[in-house]
């Protein structure tokens, strides 16, 4: 079987039907990768569903890649660690030099 064999797989319109469903119903608040979310879907449905099927089912519905919200998210709370850090750090500056002018 050549590789692009294996990563097709046309779902009927039943079947497309259930997935998106599925999709709507659970994609977000699993917070996997569209091939996790294929290995749940194939699991809970019956029928084989891979990534690719889920990323069309997502598109079709307008739902965002949770894999992107979660790495937003990280990234979001390391600025926030690193401008408390800053804010320390100009903290800490400030009242050493504070302390330097009144010795001088």
């Amino acid at each position: 079987m050549s590789e692009t064999t294996k990563r097709l797989n046309k779902l009927t319109a039943d079947k497309q039907y259930k997935l998106m469903k599925l999709v709507e119903a659970e994609y977000s608040t699993r917070r996997e990768t569209d091939e996790a979310f294929g290995v749940h879907a194939t699991e809970a449905l019956g029928f084989h569903v891979n990534g690719n099927n889920v990323f069309g089912a997502r598109r079709a519905l307008g739902i965002d890649a949770t894999r992107n919200i979660s790495t937003n998210t990280a990234l979001e709370s390391r600025v926030m660690l690193l401008e408390k850090r800053l804010a320390a750090l100009e903290d800490y500056f400030n009242r050493f030099v504070g302390l330097n002018r009144k010795q001088a």
